[in-house]
């Protein structure tokens, strides 16, 4: 008995020195800057605070749509719609603080407040005076928090499968398990591109073959900066358990609810509280998606997009009632 508790205590202590070391052995792992992985063609704007952000910039025109990406991800996840939303307005997709090639400062506090403010300083720096706003995921969060701050800054709002409200989805634990101390760290050690497309076929999509390689490659790359650890285990300490839902009751501009019907991250029952919170919304919920409609479902999402904002085809159309 007591050399079968000798052998336990010795592989608990081999296990947890597995768990502090691995972390150093991942020389591929946040390696290199933004912009050395972003490319020579990539476009960065500077901010007041004098940290770069990553964007993609489409289209033309005074009617402006800014594009914001949810948590671990970047502007990769609009790439299917930014091309056909580009030919009715002037696109703008972003990397936030902390995410995809954009600088990922110590001292920033990664919240849906900062996160805020940081749009705002980036329309400040492109000129921007009045956008729509459409986030996904966290994302979401971001814009609902920006439309609460800056009312006067936003035409409308577009909220995709959007964080904002305290949810148990499938996922939301392996997340909160990100943010712990030396857990957090390990997990995210084991990155890989074919564990990022599990990651995304068990959390992401309903179609597991909508996750190709190169869509996991693209998820993986963004970690591959310096930074980019640390940056994801503040952001998710900060809003795991985080409600915004007196921001969402501020919100009075135009506002468009999509949601993928099977959505298993954030359920399809929350859209109902933003739809039920924010007055006279629209929500659209497309079948046989999951939580990214934009990279799931593009046609789908640019159509839901395109008759919010009275387009369809280049030629304006009527909106149908809000519900």
């Amino acid at each position: 008995m007591k050399r079968a508790i000798q052998i336990i205590l010795s592989l608990a202590v081999l296990l947890v020195l597995f768990v502090l070391l691995f972390p150093f052995f991942r020389r591929d792992l946040e390696n290199m800057n933004g912009k050395m992985v972003a490319g020579d063609d990539a476009q960065f704007v500077q901010l007041e605070d004098k940290s770069w952000i990553h964007y993609v910039e489409r289209g033309s025109g005074d009617r402006n749509l800014i594009l914001i990406h949810g948590f671990c991800s970047s502007t990769f996840t609009w790439n299917d719609v930014i091309g056909p939303l580009s030919e009715h307005f002037h696109v703008y997709a972003l990397d936030l603080p902390g995410f995809g090639f954009s600088d990922k400062p110590r001292d920033f506090d990664y919240d849906y407040e900062n996160f805020a403010h940081a749009v705002r300083r980036f329309m400040d720096e492109k000129g921007i005076e009045r956008a729509t706003l459409a986030g996904n995921s966290m994302g979401g969060g971001v814009t609902a928090k920006f439309a609460a701050l800056y009312p006067q800054r936003v035409d409308r709002v577009i909220l995709v499968d959007s964080a904002g409200y305290p949810h148990e989805g499938k996922g939301a634990m392996p997340l909160k398990l990100l943010g712990a101390p030396l857990l957090g760290r390990f997990l995210f050690s084991l990155n890989s591109p074919g564990a990022m497309k599990i990651i995304l076929q068990r959390t992401s999509f309903h179609d597991d073959a909508k996750v190709t390689d190169e869509r996991a490659r693209a998820y993986f790359d963004a970690f591959r900066v310096n930074g980019a650890g640390r940056a994801a285990k503040k952001t998710i300490v900060n809003i795991a358990a985080s409600s915004l839902r007196d921001d969402i009751k501020k919100i009075t501009a135009p506002t468009l609810i999509i949601w993928g019907e099977n959505d298993e991250l954030i359920p399809p029952e929350i859209a109902e509280d933003f739809h039920r919170d924010i007055k006279g919304s629209k929500l659209v919920v497309i079948p046989n998606c999951g939580h990214l409609p934009e990279e799931e479902k593009p046609e789908a999402f640019v159509a839901a997009v395109l008759e919010f904002m009275g387009v369809s085809n280049g030629a304006p159309v009527s909106m149908s009632p809000a519900k």
